[in-house]
């Protein structure tokens, strides 16, 4: 791979909003602060920065991008002979969910529901398999003595940093995270847990893991993002829903924004997957990177813990150029050793198999979010942009273009009644000139019958000839006069053409 700027840049730079329309209103309506806001959440920069930080976090609990994308093509990423900490299998995603898919019913009040794209919960089961497929669910793990201790890796880091996963007066950590999942979901990680708090629901030593998980390892930061831009950018109410900017404002992040972040996700799975690393060209090395990633503002302490996790031969060969914004230095996809020598030995084997069919899901996911956005753009554009960009405040919105389109139908049709009326009158025409005609040779046929009976009754046979044969010299000319007619319309015709 060459240097290049992310595509993504170019593809999806000002989709929304341009300066140009911001200057025009001037910030002075609200509906334009709301669609800056959106675009920031566009950042592809800050988004890349936060994905890694969440890779290189979640490695500490022993789950690499290769378990990613395990989970989004399959539903789990249990290694060989583990189980999970919760005792149950994780449900809300499956080999056949699609993040094109993937909406939510929203309750507004008792009489009104709503559809929602939703991504953050993706994010957050992804965060919650995560954990629970490397937690051990015996209370009595001890990873100093446990042989299993590399296939527990989650239960192994919290030990290992002074935290208390196993409650004798409460359920482990993993089960009573699954447990309040829902009352989690639609709130940044912080607001979950304060809330919890406050309502004495969680214990303070699985309070302090929340935030260990957080602030040291990071692994919440795209999520918190993701579900603030969800949450805070409409107020799913009555009383808010029936603003006037509110309806196109719902239809931009919901059929666009969001669209937009589920590309995002898929890209981010598909470009560390293809992108060269020293591990996945069979490349040995142990050469440390001082800086995995500028943006991740840990401590000294936690940088030397982050090159434990990945070292060289994991980053990104020729990574995508950011202005060094990350140093060069994102994660790509990580394999154990096993999987290292098995998919060295044979892209046929049952890795390779499963690598090129998680791929597969890929590009079907990011073909059917792209059509969408295609067809959803269209529709935005073509329709609702003065819509958008030219409504008054505690009035109705209306639409020029609406009505210009519906005033150009109109007429069409009005055209198109006007022609056939005009066909209509043209056959009345030929009709009537065809019947005449009819009339007129009936006439002149019985004329003729009756005067060829008078000349024989007369016995003028000189006559009769006479007359038959001026009649064949008038019908051979009329036939010669159509035809030159009917040449020379032909020949204007060709001319005009």
């Amino acid at each position: 791979m060459t240097e290049n700027k992310d595509f993504r840049i170019l593809l999806l730079d000002n989709i929304l909003i341009n300066t140009e329309i911001i200057d025009t209103l001037g910030g002075k309506y609200e509906i334009t602060d709301k669609l800056e806001q959106l675009n920031q959440y566009l950042d592809i920069v800050e988004f890349k920065i936060l994905f890694n930080n969440m890779l290189i976090g979640l490695g500490h609990l022993g789950y690499t991008m290769y378990d990613l994308l395990k989970f989004y093509a399959t539903g789990s990423s249990l290694p060989a002979g583990g189980t999970y900490g919760s005792e149950t299998v994780s449900i809300n995603w499956s080999a056949t969910d699609f993040l094109a898919s993937n909406w939510e019913m929203k309750n507004v009040n008792s009489s009104i529901n709503i559809q929602r794209n939703i991504v953050s919960t993706f994010i957050l089961d992804m965060i919650i398999e995560a954990i629970d497929s490397r937690f051990n669910p015996d209370s009595t793990f001890n990873p100093n003595q446990n042989r299993d201790k590399d296939t527990f890796t989650a239960s192994n880091y919290l030990l290992e940093n002074q935290k208390v996963p196993y409650m004798a007066s409460s359920a482990n950590f993993i089960k009573f995270f699954k447990l309040n999942r829902d009352s989690i979901i639609g709130k940044n990680i912080s607001n979950a847990i304060n809330t919890l708090e406050l309502e004495n629901r969680i214990p303070s030593e699985y309070l302090a893991i929340f935030i260990s998980l957080k602030d040291d390892l990071k692994i919440f930061d795209l999520y918190d993002r993701i579900v603030d831009m969800e949450e805070d950018i409409i107020e799913y109410t009555t009383d808010s829903l029936e603003l006037t900017y509110i309806k196109p404002l719902y239809y931009i992040q919901n059929y666009l924004v969001l669209y937009i972040i589920k590309y995002y996700v898929l890209s981010e799975l598909l470009l560390r997957t293809l992108l060269d690393t020293q591990e996945n060209q069979g490349i040995s090395s142990n050469s440390e990177i001082y800086k995995i990633n500028e943006n991740r503002e840990t401590t000294t302490e936690n940088k030397v813990k982050d090159i434990a996790v990945y070292n060289k031969q994991n980053i990104i060969n020729n990574n995508y150029n950011y202005d060094n914004a990350l140093d060069n230095n994102d994660v790509g996809l990580k394999l154990n050793t096993d999987e290292i020598s098995t998919l060295n030995g044979s892209f046929d084997s049952p890795i390779g198999v499963n690598l090129i069919n998680y791929v597969y899901k890929i590009i079907k996911d990011m073909w059917l979010i792209n059509y969408l956005l295609e067809k959803n753009s269209k529709f935005l554009l073509s329709e609702n942009v003065i819509e958008i960009n030219e409504q008054t405040q505690g009035s109705s919105i209306e639409s020029e273009i609406a009505l210009d389109v519906l005033n150009t139908k109109v007429e069409n049709i009005n055209k198109n009644i006007l022609e056939l009326n005009q066909k209509n009158l043209n056959i009345q025409k030929q009709y009537e000139k065809k019947r005449n005609m009819y009339y007129i040779t009936i006439a002149l046929v019985i004329i003729f019958i009756f005067l060829n009976i008078y000349v024989i009754k007369n016995n003028k046979f000189e006559s009769l000839l006479t007359i038959n044969i001026i009649i064949v010299i008038v019908i051979l000319l009329t036939k010669f006069f159509t035809l030159i007619k009917k040449s020379y319309q032909t020949l204007v015709k060709d001319l005009n053409n």
